[in-house]
């Protein structure tokens, strides 16, 4: 995110009035590259507004973002590159935590990225601790920003700022309120997705929505680089939504509560192929779940087995009425190896080995003994996650 943003927050002083409450701001910003559509129409950033007499004095927006996930990283890029706009008061990310094969302690995503931007996170182990509420309450704030965080912040944080705590959801709220929206809308196949820009509240991402910005689905997208599009698309109406919600031409609209659904945290377990569903929906954990836990099965032959993650796959016919599912079936392409489903069947087209790095069908096939190779087969057990 190499741009800067040149959006400025004023406040209006009627002549010869006195300052208005903070909910009487008035926030002016151009249009920059194309970036986001100047919608307060009839303001001039720096000076007197057309047809009016009152008199604006720059005033940034104070900002406190808290994230931890890689979607909230270009968010976090933009409001720092925004330094007339805004005034980024600081930064909290999750604490380190283990991580990797060999559980070194790491940053989160988001705390890494500030590290290169020159930004000390705060990682308090809860937001809800009364000594982080008084700093927070000491710097008098707006907004707080939340995108991909992971804890719940409770009553008295949701009442600091000014104008409440915004969070950035990846779904269209109210379906997939919870923990996985992007793995959720992949294994649902859904036409559609994008991201929500919603009032924070009590309940889970129950609160009112200010915005929703749409994303259409092809039905190709993998989880890791649908997070990436939806973190730029929320970085780019981020500052437009801020603007908008101080300076009240934007107002929250609640969820419909009987259209709500939820998705819960993804496990390990949960990436284990199960033959018997259908040949499209173990397609789409290929998708959903990459780069973790991604979706995996063991294929081996009476001397070797190899647990390994199926990286990319393709649904390409029914399936034979004398095959069942888990079935090795022939092919006469050597860069696939076919597996009969519920359904239909599956050609699995990219492979990860357990400690080894993805590689293409043939070359996995490559690695055996030419005679073999016709042997392989799936085997059922429960103990075959790929680490």
């Amino acid at each position: 995110m190499g741009f800067s943003l040149t959006r400025q927050r004023f406040l209006k002083f009627p002549p010869g009035g006195t300052v208005p409450s903070p909910h009487a701001e008035v926030l002016l910003f151009p249009a920059e590259k194309n970036l986001v559509k100047n919608r307060l129409n009839g303001y001039i950033t720096g000076q007197k507004v057309e047809n009016r007499s009152s008199e604006l004095i720059l005033k940034r927006l104070k900002v406190y973002f808290l994230g931890s996930g890689a979607i909230a990283v270009p968010s976090l890029s933009v409001l720092r590159n925004a330094c007339d706009f805004v005034e980024l008061s600081g930064v909290g990310s999750q604490p380190d935590r283990p991580a990797g094969r060999k559980c070194a302690i790491t940053p989160t995503p988001l705390a890494q990225a500030a590290e290169k931007m020159g930004i000390l996170s705060d990682k308090p182990h809860s937001v809800n601790d009364p000594d982080f509420i008084a700093r927070l309450a000491a710097m008098d704030l707006d907004f707080i920003v939340l995108i991909s965080f992971g804890q719940l912040l409770k009553a008295p944080i949701l009442q600091l700022p000014r104008f409440g705590c915004i969070n950035v959801h990846a779904s269209l709220l109210p379906r997939y309120r919870g923990a996985s929206p992007i793995t959720s809308a992949l294994l649902a196949r859904d036409p559609v997705t994008g991201v929500t820009f919603m009032q924070m509240a009590k309940g889970l991402d129950s609160g009112p929505v200010f915005r929703t910005i749409e994303r259409e689905l092809r039905g190709d997208e993998y989880a890791d680089t649908l997070e990436t599009a939806l973190g730029l698309l929320a970085a780019e109406h981020l500052p437009e939504v801020l603007s908008q919600i101080a300076s009240g031409t934007l107002c929250a609209v609640p969820q419909d509560a009987q259209r709500a659904t939820v998705c819960t945290k993804v496990h390990k377990a949960d990436g284990r192929i199960h033959w018997e569903a259908s040949a499209a929906q173990i397609e789409a954990m290929t998708r959903a779940y990459r780069p973790w836990p991604g979706a995996f099965c063991t294929l081996g032959t009476a001397r070797k087995q190899i647990a390994l993650t199926i990286r990319r796959a393709a649904v390409i016919a029914d399936r034979p009425a004398d095959a069942k599912p888990g079935d090795r079936l022939p092919s006469a392409n050597p860069g696939e190896i076919r597996i009969a489903c519920g359904d239909a069947v599956l050609a699995l087209l990219e492979v990860a080995p357990a400690g080894k790095k993805p590689m293409p069908v043939k070359d996995f096939l490559n690695g055996w003994p030419k005679e073999e190779r016709g042997m392989l087969r799936v085997i059922e057990t429960e103990g075959n996650e790929c680490t």
